[in-house]
């Protein structure tokens, strides 16, 4: 039965961070169409954008399962603690792991992942602090355990959007 439960659970995770990221993508690339009458609708980048939510979603449900455990917020103190750690360490692992997914599927190689990773994962992490330790805040300091990846989810279908911006505005 808590097999049932479990995989029922990761199920309906999995869905959800499917349909955020690949919203993300779709609407990205529909206000780049919008301002770029030329541009066309991009399904193998929307196909590998898609994918990225089964590397995210569970990548994510572990880290908070881990702070829940280990680093329960109950005052500003490990509320702080965990913004640091999502930003400084969760983050870069989560952002590497992006850069390779993308550079790897559209066959760029290690190499070329490496190199693109290195030129805009600063710019990147400047951004991530400016959104996501506010949402961070309020994620984890006023929402139940129950909500939070549902909310960080929801947060996420904007964050994607950019993500979705931030990686194609400059092929590679």
């Amino acid at each position: 039965m808590f097999k049932n439960v479990l995989k029922l659970y990761l199920i309906s995770r999995l869905k959800t961070g499917l349909i955020t990221v690949s919203l993300g993508d779709f609407i990205s690339q529909k206000i780049e169409m919008h301002y770029d009458k030329k541009k066309k609708f991009d399904r193998k980048r929307f196909i590998i954008q898609s994918c990225w939510a089964f590397v995210v979603t569970p990548y994510f449900l572990v880290q908070y399962h881990y702070l829940e455990t280990f680093c329960k917020v109950i005052g500003l103190k490990t509320l702080l603690m965990n913004i640091f750690y999502l930003q400084f360490v969760s983050s870069p692992i989560c952002y590497f792991l992006f850069f390779m997914h993308n550079s790897l599927l559209n066959g760029k190689g290690f190499r070329k992942a490496f190199e693109i990773f290195n030129e805009r994962i600063i710019d990147l992490i400047i951004d991530n602090g400016k959104f996501w330790p506010f949402v961070n805040m309020i994620n984890f300091y006023f929402l139940p355990y129950s909500l939070r990846v549902y909310f960080s989810q929801f947060m996420s279908l904007i964050w994607n959007v950019y993500l979705s911006f931030f990686l194609h505005a400059k092929k590679h």
